[in-house]
């Protein structure tokens, strides 16, 4: 502890008085970066963890490519034999080490990048809510990110803080949510937010109303995590795939959950239509939505057999 007295200071200033009473008392984005970095690396650049993890932030090959640095050559394993696109003339591992403001730079750009993120991946949406005893903010999204990415904090939310997966040193998600819960962090989130590339948009749907399937180890990267996500995809109603649905079809969740990438880009822009006009129903509500519609008068049905539904408030004449 600082010693006043031993300084001739008789009086503790107003400002560190505060700070020591008030432990939840708002921190700056300085001081989140200081205390993120003191969290990883006790804040010195040039260190390499024994997983391949670099510098004061321990950035891996995927937050480096992320913030813009780095092209891996095959999968994201941290062995750092990639290519590095020379962003603050960083042109090697060995560079990035010796660069103190190149790190400070590749972290500001590496959690822009997760905030997008955590928008596409839904986590967003439970802002202002207390999860296992942390109130969810900002920066506790992004420090649980920075620990073990986007899926899982967003894993961590949808089962109400059930689902706590840690780091490969043992550190949970909630450790860090928790421990950085009390920061502003604006300048990062209050930046214009930039909407996924196209090829994103599959999996971001699929992720949002088909579901999360697949429960990734704490050793799985993110890539790893998204496959695995598309292999185990189940299809318990038996629906059909490999053409384009009809005209006039309705599309449910369990489509969503049951269809591959090459249908979703085949039938894409009828979806974000409907996803963006009437959402996205289960098969059980629509199918409740139908049955209701069956007691109406015939001057409901049309000459070819079809009747009408609604669906969240909007009239769709269905086929029978």
């Amino acid at each position: 502890m600082y010693n006043y007295k031993e300084k001739g200071i008789t009086k503790i200033p107003f400002s560190c008085m505060k700070k020591r009473k008030d432990k939840n008392m708002i921190k700056t984005l300085d001081e989140f970066y200081r205390d993120l970095g003191a969290s990883e690396s006790s804040g010195r650049y040039n260190v390499v963890n024994r997983y391949g993890y670099a510098g004061k932030y321990q950035m891996g090959e995927q937050a480096m490519v992320a913030a813009g640095y780095y092209k891996p050559k095959n999968k994201y394993n941290n062995d750092w034999t990639g290519q590095f696109t020379g962003q603050d003339g960083i042109y090697s591992l060995q560079n990035f080490l010796n660069n103190p403001k190149a790190q400070e730079n590749a972290q500001v750009a590496f959690k822009r990048a997760q905030w997008n993120e955590l928008i596409n991946k839904g986590a967003t949406r439970y802002l202002g809510q207390n999860i296992k005893g942390i109130n969810i903010t900002a920066s506790a999204l992004l420090a649980g990110a920075h620990l073990k990415g986007s899926d899982t904090v967003a894993l961590f939310l949808k089962s109400g803080g059930k689902i706590d997966l840690p780091d490969k040193n043992g550190v949970k998600v909630s450790d860090y949510m928790k421990k950085f819960q009390n920061y502003d962090v604006a300048p990062i989130t209050n930046k214009e937010y930039q909407p996924p590339e196209q090829k994103d948009i599959f999996n971001n749907i699929k992720y949002q109303y088909g579901g999360l399937y697949h429960i990734p180890s704490p050793y799985e990267t993110e890539q790893e995590i998204n496959n695995k996500i598309l292999q185990n995809i189940q299809n318990p109603l038996g629906l059909p795939t490999g053409f384009a649905t009809p005209v006039g079809h309705i599309y449910t969740r369990e489509d969503l959950k049951n269809m591959s990438k090459e249908e979703f880009v085949q039938n894409e822009k009828a979806i974000m239509k409907q996803l963006k006009e009437r959402g996205i129903p289960t098969r059980d509500e629509l199918e409740k939505q139908k049955s209701s519609s069956r007691g109406r008068s015939n001057s409901d049905s049309d000459a070819d057999g079809g009747h009408w539904v609604t669906i969240n408030g909007n009239h769709v004449l269905m086929k029978d």
